[in-house]
């Protein structure tokens, strides 16, 4: 889920064992290097939004937030978005 969330897509914790399914086919060599592969995310970030931001900040019982992206406020309006932007990709 981490590693989706840090590429800009919104999908949910379930949604996301689609990644997690072709990462482990590819390690175990089953998905060959360079090969194209399909995989359907279907549910959105916004179905539980708590669970994201409790498992960035480091807050969910029992889980190690191994892939934690450090978040950021920003104030309502675009410069202020882009300035976190730009600082999240440098």
């Amino acid at each position: 889920k981490a590693h989706v969330d840090s590429a800009g897509i919104g999908a949910d914790p379930a949604s996301c064992a689609t990644v997690a399914g072709a990462r482990k086919l590819a390690a175990g060599g089953i998905i060959a290097t360079g090969e194209s592969v399909c995989g359907i995310l279907t549910g959105h970030l916004l179905k539980d939004p708590n669970v994201v931001i409790d498992y960035h900040s480091e807050q969910l019982d029992g889980i190690r937030s191994t892939y934690a992206n450090k978040l950021m406020k920003a104030a309502a309006d675009k410069e202020a978005i882009l300035r976190c932007l730009r600082r999240r990709t440098s």
